[in-house]
């Protein structure tokens, strides 16, 4: 009877010693997985973004060409790469680097030496445009809305101008047209934006937005009346959080 007594208490302590050393182990295992597991992205986190789209541009006054009698407006690509600084979960300032054609369409009746016919003569106007924008942004993280507003600057890098001339019901053939040269080297203006983010993972998001530009600057200086730029576009994209 002593001995079995003996040998329970042996076994009780055993038991009692073997669960208080697994404890540390299971802690140790928590603590491991729990600093091995990875951030997850914020909408509080900048993102980098790449757009590309289509613009339709027009300007205010009389084609810097010289011509004016049926004002329309000149479409244009543009590509844009973009950074988003949030400041809090609902505010940010939206800025980058912008490619985009401006410009506008001009049509008529003319006499080209072979009878009166239409022509419709087009010119673009590429620049480097550098908008700051301050965003508002909305919504639950998976779907966000946004609007923007804010100033930007634009640099002249092209000019070109094409023309089409027909007779009647005539087939169109291109005709030469030299590109204005008084356009100026810079516009700047205001820029007026929504959009729409698409979150695809935790930092990966498909973009769809629409701007506006609108120039305050008389791009053609030799226009009395002032020529302005004024321009719509839609574009798409994609953001990536960093």
């Amino acid at each position: 009877m002593k001995n079995l007594i003996v040998l329970s208490v042996f076994v009780i302590a055993s038991s009692a010693q073997a669960q208080s050393v697994r404890r540390p182990a299971a802690a140790n295992q928590t603590s491991v997985s729990q600093g091995s597991a990875v951030r997850s992205s914020t909408v509080t986190d900048p993102s980098i973004q790449f757009k590309a789209g289509l613009g339709f541009g027009t300007i205010s006054s009389n084609n810097p060409a010289g011509v004016a009698d049926n004002i329309g407006s000149a479409t244009g690509l543009n590509f844009a790469a973009m950074i988003d600084l949030p400041m809090n979960p609902t505010f940010s300032i939206n800025t980058g680097l912008q490619f985009i054609q401006k410009g506008l369409s001009s049509s008529g009746q003319a006499d080209l030496g072979a009878g009166v016919g239409s022509y419709k003569i087009t010119t673009k106007v590429s620049y480097l445009e550098v908008p700051v924008l301050a965003k508002l942004n909305f919504g639950q993280k998976s779907v966000r809305f946004n609007i923007a507003a804010g100033p930007y600057a634009a640099f002249k890098i092209a000019t070109s101008t094409t023309g089409t001339f027909s007779l009647g019901n005539g087939p169109s053939q291109d005709i030469q047209v030299e590109s204005p040269n008084n356009i100026s080297g810079m516009d700047f203006g205001l820029r007026a934006g929504v959009g729409t983010e698409f979150m695809m993972s935790d930092s990966l998001s498909f973009l769809v937005g629409a701007d506006y530009d609108l120039g305050l600057k008389n791009v053609a200086p030799e226009n009395a009346a002032g020529a302005k730029t004024r321009t719509f576009v839609a574009n798409v994209g994609v953001g990536m959080r960093i």
